[in-house]
């Protein structure tokens, strides 16, 4: 009883203070000039401008945010129909070209910036899309490498969560371009390179590659031993000699020069270093330096001198 008595005691207050402001700027107005009068008239129309037109905005914003769904969601639509009429045609031995068709328009939708996270929102999920015109169709073919190439350009710059990625299925179908040999030699490495920096944040892997911890073996040479020439017979390493000499002596041509590898590989093992620095005062190269450093003086004076 006391609170409430003591809430609506202050609500009275509040409104007669209200109420004496503004007879106090009532009474202030009548006593202004006609042209501040106008002035202050015109502050008001202005602030209730402002309010309405924020108002409006916060409208507008939210209109804006459902058509941005509407229109994603009408795309996720036509992508999984244009996947199951190539996979008919496909089957009824007429070529797929539906997900050709539609491919422009995809790519446009998926590279405006101003729909930010809504285009790997889990929700909408527009990315599973994607992921059927990356699978391979029911005969094991890969869909046309244009598609192939422009959605992975298209997913390297999305920002895309393990959250999309668990909803949606894409990094499944991204690790199999990965694992099988069918795919172009630059496909295999866009993906590689999503695998990777998908995987980062599960695994707890920093993106700096100077604070990349990179997994090191020791090597061991025993482990891939060569046939030395007591294992051979005579009649092999007559051959082997034979082989040897032909190959000096022929004329050089494009195949049988020395030349660099066209296909860089790449490693994700290091071996182990076995290098062991020594100190300058256990080897005595302390004193060594010291020696070099004293005779260079001595013979840079003398050819001074000689000048």
């Amino acid at each position: 009883m006391e609170g409430s008595r003591r809430e609506r005691k202050k609500k009275g207050e509040g409104e007669r203070k209200r109420g004496r402001v503004q007879k106090e700027v009532d009474t202030d107005e009548e006593q202004l000039e006609p042209k501040e009068r106008r002035k202050r008239a015109l502050d008001r129309k202005m602030d209730e401008a402002l309010k309405s037109t924020s108002r409006r905005g916060k409208q507008s914003g939210l209109e804006f945010e459902a058509m941005i769904d509407r229109e994603i969601e009408n795309m996720r639509g036509k992508m999984i129909e244009a996947a199951k009429a190539d996979a008919e045609a496909r089957e009824a031995n007429k070529p797929a070209i539906h997900k050709l068709e539609l491919l422009p328009a995809v790519i446009g939708l998926l590279n405006r910036d101003k729909f930010g996270s809504e285009l790997v929102d889990p929700d909408i999920n527009l990315l599973e899309a994607v992921r059927f015109f990356l699978e391979p169709l029911a005969d094991g073919s890969l869909p046309a490498y244009q598609i192939q190439k422009q959605l992975f350009d298209v997913l390297e710059r999305l920002p895309i969560k393990t959250e999309s990625l668990t909803s949606s299925g894409i990094g499944k179908v991204t690790h199999f371009y990965t694992k099988s040999n069918r795919p172009q030699a630059d496909i295999k490495r866009q993906a590689d390179r999503l695998v990777a920096a998908w995987t980062r944040p599960i695994l707890r892997r920093n993106a700096d590659f100077r604070k990349r911890d990179i997994q090191q073996v020791q090597y061991d040479p025993s482990h891939h031993p060569t046939p030395s020439s007591a294992d051979l017979s005579a009649d092999l390493q007559a051959q082997a000699a034979a082989r040897r000499r032909e190959q000096l002596l022929a004329t050089p041509t494009y195949m049988n020069r020395a030349r660099v590898e066209n296909n860089a590989a790449s490693y994700s093992v290091a071996p182990r270093s076995n290098y062991v620095p020594v100190q300058a005062a256990e080897s005595g190269g302390g004193d060594v330096m010291k020696r070099i450093m004293a005779r260079h003086a001595v013979q840079s004076g003398k050819a001074s001198r000689k000048r």
